[in-house]
């Protein structure tokens, strides 16, 4: 893994034995990306770029579908200004060698308004025991000193929850085959992972995880400059099924992200301090009213600061803070068999503050009330292939909102 991609991800379901789990290596992330060690303080250029993005989510009959699939592949490019996509593109499949003996891989790529995020990987899995599942996986990178190496244990069923435990190591090579070497790590960094996939009977399921990467350390080799890095995250989404006809869907995320430079004795380096903290949470409730009527609505906040800092004190901190309070309805209707058409509302108070504490930092704040209104149309070639086409109207600023395309293959 390399540093300057960052160590962030987002959620991506896959299969082993029928049955789905989060595939290691990927941070779940519901519905707006989190930025890795890509610690800036840098604003989106305008105020709706996480509402844009929220609003190309995959829709839950796609959630579902995608869960149920060993392999698969999920693309969606969505407008997010005049100039720029927001892209999402996920591909993972899975083949039995043999009776104990599973090959996988997949692929990921991530670009919005500011950074852009690609992984590889490829795995291996074999049956040690009946209860028992070994694997290792790595990166697949030209550059030696930037592949990670991950090991996991798989337990099928553990009081009826499927549940994964891992260890990842980030460029293994580092210190020996990196392209700068210059620069080596005094302490090499640890991933560890949990993720639980299970629920209660046939009407209540949840899936839930944490990860933690033990903070790293990369010297240069002149002793000038040390750089470090830790970050721990947490993501979980719930399902229930009231009734045959109402359902709830929770979903919440949150991570915290910390980088630093800390100058030796004999630099004219400052030290300087990063951060970010990230929260995000949604609920959802949708009733069947009939087989081709689905009503749904929801809330949805979600939370992004970014603070740099020089602990010298020579100047105060900059700082970037988003916060987003969302209510939303919409309606499921199904025009044909292959054809849903999803109308939706989105309206919610955005705030934001940002600054800059420079010699001619500038300081910025907005207060204000967003609405947008969606018309993507869901249409299906078969069980397992659909595409899905929209635009969309934002009605504070009475103005073409964007368009979506999105494409999904399961098999």
């Amino acid at each position: 893994m390399r540093v300057k991609f960052g160590l962030a991800a987002v959620f991506l379901p896959a299969l082993l034995r029928g049955s789905p789990e989060i595939a290691p290596g990927f941070t779940f992330v519901p519905e707006t990306p989190f930025r890795g060690d890509e610690i800036k303080i840098r604003e989106p250029r305008g105020s709706e770029e996480f509402l844009d993005i929220f609003s190309y989510r995959l829709p839950y009959a796609w959630e579902e579908r995608g869960e149920r699939s060993a392999m698969k592949f999920q693309g969606t490019a969505g407008s997010v200004s005049t100039d720029r996509f927001w892209i999402d593109q996920r591909i993972h499949f899975a083949y039995d060698l043999a009776r104990r003996l599973r090959f996988w891989a997949r692929a990921f790529e991530a670009e919005d308004f500011d950074s852009r995020y690609r992984r590889f990987e490829l795995g291996v899995d074999v049956q040690a025991l009946s209860w028992l599942w070994l694997g290792v996986y790595g990166e697949v990178l030209a550059e030696k000193g930037g592949n990670d190496l991950g090991l996991r244990a798989v337990f099928p069923r553990v009081l009826g929850q499927r549940v994964t435990a891992g260890l990842e190591l980030p460029d293994l090579l580092m210190n020996r085959r990196g392209e700068d070497l210059n620069q080596r790590y005094s302490r090499y960094g640890r991933s560890y992972y949990v993720d639980v996939e299970g629920g209660i009977g046939s009407r209540i399921a949840w899936h839930w995880g944490v990860r933690g990467n033990a903070p790293l350390a990369l010297e240069d080799e002149n002793r000038r400059l040390d750089f470090r890095y830790g970050q721990v995250s947490a993501y979980g989404r719930l399902r229930a099924d009231v009734t045959d006809r109402l359902t709830c869907v929770f979903y919440a995320a949150g991570e915290g992200a910390d980088k630093g430079y800390r100058p030796w004795s004999a630099s004219d380096f400052e030290r300087e301090d990063f951060f970010r903290r990230a929260l995000q949470g949604r609920a959802e409730l949708r009733w069947t009213v009939a087989p081709s009527i689905t009503p749904y609505g929801g809330a949805r906040a979600f939370r992004l600061q970014e603070k740099e800092r020089f602990l010298d004190g020579s100047r105060p901190a900059d700082l970037y803070r988003h916060r987003e309070y969302l209510g939303y309805v919409g309606i499921e209707l199904a025009l044909t068999r292959y054809a849903v058409l999803r109308p939706e509302l989105i309206a919610g108070h955005i705030d934001r503050v940002t600054r800059f504490a420079g010699p001619e930092g500038e300081h910025r704040s907005s207060h204000r009330w967003a609405g947008k209104l969606s018309f993507p149309l869901d249409i299906r070639f078969a069980d397992n292939a659909g595409i899905i086409a929209g635009a969309s109207l934002d009605l504070d600023e009475q103005k073409f909102g964007g368009g979506t395309l999105s494409l999904q293959m399961t098999y």
